[in-house]
């Protein structure tokens, strides 16, 4: 499988128009699949990516093979430990699904088929909620140049997190053949998909040549970092990029979420001209814009148009909920933003 851009992750999308008046009396936390990343320090689950140019990080997953005389045939085999990755504890209450897993691995092709097994623990705060055994879908490529292969595996499990609560994925695996698991990187993404709410939007505003908006996290990144990436940037009309060091980010007075008052984040852009409508583009990863993903492109998770008038939500997963705050809210079903994150080519 090649990746032109291997750095998606949501699934949903939506074109928010944001005229002058600011929008700071009501809330939502639209519902998105995102993506965690499994991180190079083998014990975090994080929505933070690394940068484009960062490299991935390979682990060496030996196989634990039984023989009934030393060199002569193998006669069974045992399950590897190969980590447990956990969260950071939720900011705030999160009722969620981990849809499926995505490793991207190889293996040493000394059997010809290795018909490993991955099992994948959940658990909240330590404690195991339920045990998902996937068998691995495809043969190792012994004629493969620098062979790779993604799999997605699906889990399926709903838990809810109170805050404070955290949740971890202990990994384990059955295999003939030693693997090499890849992560941690734009392109080697291998995590866990989630349906939840991790974005609480407090408002979107527009005043003269400045643009904000502010927002709380369930689990926080760097958005200087992101913004840095280019996994937020700003367009104008004619398709020319603002830059990114140009916005900053602050801190915000946050807002109570029931457990006490959760930090928020301000983006702001600065020294836009008052009469050049822009669009704000924002995921976790790296996405493309226009036509550039192709017909089978994924869309980027928001967009931020500053052309006036109402919130026109862009749906591409059927779901009749979700919104941006403080204005009104038409719904189109079926319609899809062409803000392409990256295209898969078999």
């Amino acid at each position: 499988m090649i990746r032109n851009l291997a750095l998606g992750i949501a699934l949903f999308s939506m074109l928010i128009f944001v005229g002058e008046a600011d929008a700071e009396n009501e809330t939502e936390n639209p519902e998105y699949t995102i993506h965690f990343n499994m991180k190079d320090d083998e014990t975090t689950l994080s929505l933070q990516t690394k940068g484009p140019n960062e490299p991935e990080t390979k682990k060496d997953v030996d196989a634990d093979i039984e023989y009934e005389l030393a060199g002569v045939g193998a006669s069974g085999r045992n399950p590897v430990h190969v980590s447990e990755w956990i969260s950071d504890p939720a900011e705030y209450s999160q009722v969620m699904r981990i849809e499926s897993a995505n490793l991207w691995y190889d293996e040493s092709g000394e059997y010809e088929d290795n018909d490993c097994i991955w099992t994948f623990e959940i658990k909240v705060n330590d404690e195991s909620i339920q045990e998902v055994e996937r068998a691995c879908q495809q043969e190792h490529d012994p004629n493969g140049d620098g062979y790779t292969r993604e799999e997605v595996f699906g889990i399926g499990v709903d838990i809810t997190l109170e805050p404070g609560d955290y949740f971890s994925v202990d990994l384990t695996v059955e295999t003939w053949d030693d693997i090499d698991l890849f992560f941690d990187n734009a392109t080697y993404d291998t995590g866990y998909y989630v349906v939840t709410t991790p974005l609480t939007f407090m408002g979107v505003s527009r005043s003269g040549e400045t643009v904000s908006m502010e927002f709380i996290e369930a689990w926080p990144v760097s958005w200087k970092d992101n913004l840095r990436y280019d996994y937020i940037i700003v367009q104008d009309e004619y398709m020319e990029l603002m830059d990114n060091n140009a916005a900053q980010v602050s801190k915000g007075e946050g807002m109570d979420m029931g457990n006490g008052t959760v930090q928020s984040t301000v983006i702001t852009w600065s020294d836009i001209p008052v009469d050049n409508n822009v669009k704000i583009h924002m995921d976790y990863t790296l996405f493309m814009i226009g036509e550039m993903g192709g017909a089978n492109a994924t869309e980027s998770m928001i967009e931020f148009s500053t052309a006036g008038g109402d919130i026109v939500e862009v749906d591409n997963s059927g779901s009749d909920e979700g919104g941006i705050p403080g204005f009104g809210i038409s719904l189109v079903v079926g319609a899809i933003v062409v803000v392409s994150l990256f295209r898969r080519r078999l």
